[in-house]
């Protein structure tokens, strides 16, 4: 739950409606958790100190308000030390919520569970990584390729940015045509690290992949993603990105649903 307080009317701009006044907060996030717990959902306060002091779209640029610097102060853009899964029934808890999380949310023409054409690679489309964004939760984050490549050998992985020109566009659909089948990953972060939802660049990039190649599967991160893209036939769920999902995410992929 976003508790945001405005203290001017520049900054309540770039807010959205969870915005809160100044009178107004106790009173209105009260009432918000109440009518929560009361529907059985568990809520925490977010966002204090927060974007009440910021004057931009923090989605799209950075700015150093109070936030960012008592995170500075305290440390918590330091990466955080990786989970130890040692202990093996650890591991087993993990994988068992990953694969009951991944879900394969759309499969109209039936491409899942994908086969492997031997005389043609599968062409992986990945997002580019961007090394501003390896701090604290996110240095958890692992790429996809690997995953995949445990269920077929021949991947041709090729990475884009956020935006993506007409020259790339163009590159991108020539290889298609000469893949077995296209993975897209949709795992884009805006530069505030939040994940992203397609652009109309992407959207318009997708619809020429699966007019030319016929089998492509979208990997969403963004759970938002999947209304963006009706004319794709496959289309996973992932919710994360740590390894335990990868490696459910390439099973429902290449082995179906179990």
């Amino acid at each position: 739950m976003k508790i945001q307080l405005s203290l001017e009317e520049k900054a309540a701009q770039v807010l959205n409606s969870f915005r809160f006044g100044k009178t107004e907060i106790s009173d209105y996030c009260i009432r918000k958790v109440r009518a929560y717990r009361e529907n059985g959902l568990i809520s925490t306060a977010k966002h204090f100190p927060g974007q009440g002091d910021s004057r931009m779209n923090s989605h799209y640029e950075l700015e150093r308000i109070k936030i960012i610097r008592l995170k500075e102060r305290y440390g918590l853009f330091k990466p955080l030390r990786t989970p130890s899964f040692s202990r093996r029934e650890h591991r087993e808890l993990a994988e068992t919520i990953a694969r009951k999380a991944v879900k394969i949310t759309r499969n109209t023409a039936g491409h899942l569970p994908l086969s492997c054409a031997p005389e043609k690679p599968v062409l992986l489309i990945a997002p580019e990584r961007n090394a501003k964004l390896d701090i604290g939760v996110h240095m958890s984050e692992k790429k996809a390729k690997p995953y995949i490549e445990n269920h077929c050998r021949r991947v041709v992985e090729k990475t884009i940015p956020l935006t993506i020109g007409a020259e790339l566009g163009g590159e991108l659909k020539r290889m298609a045509e000469n893949h077995s089948a296209v993975i897209f990953d949709a795992s884009f972060r805006l530069p505030s690290g939040q994940s992203a939802i397609l652009t109309e660049e992407q959207i318009d990039l997708l619809k020429h992949l699966q007019k030319t190649n016929g089998r492509v599967v979208v990997l969403a991160l963004n759970p938002f993603i999947i209304s963006q893209i009706p004319f794709v036939n496959a289309v996973v769920a992932t919710n994360g990105r740590n390894e335990f999902v990868l490696r459910a995410a390439a099973e429902k992929i290449f082995c179906g649903e179990k």
